[in-house]
């Protein structure tokens, strides 16, 4: 008899393959208008390690299951945390991404992947 000798609950990613620093910021409040426009203010809320990798079609048609997200430009995975939505910035070395939208595999709420679109500002 072969035992298990791996996690019961744990990610599939060890903390090498998670070498990027990112800072997790999410909005302070509502829209305010500005002019026309609608100006919104973020604040850092934590940091997280994690594993950004370019979006390719085969890893986003995974994803979603149903298709592919056309605007999605990389794929983040990190450890969970409840804070993080679809309003959510990443930012990495003075580049933001915008969180598009996540999954934690197999619902544990141990690792979380999320589908960013990097802003050229």
């Amino acid at each position: 008899m072969q035992l298990n000798t791996g996690p019961i609950i744990g990610s599939n990613l060890s903390l090498a393959n998670k070498a990027h620093r990112v800072d997790v910021t999410n909005p302070t409040g509502p829209p305010v208008p500005d002019n026309g426009e609608y100006t919104q203010d973020y604040a850092t809320t934590g940091y997280a390690y994690a594993a950004i990798e370019p979006a390719n079609p085969a890893r986003l048609e995974r994803f979603t299951q149903s298709g592919s997200i056309a605007t999605a430009s990389h794929v983040v995975t990190m450890d969970y945390r409840k804070d993080v939505t679809t309003h959510t910035r990443l930012n990495f070395y003075g580049r933001r991404l915008d969180v598009l939208g996540f999954a934690s595999p197999r619902e544990l709420g141990v690792d979380m992947v999320l589908l960013c679109q990097e802003v050229v500002t």
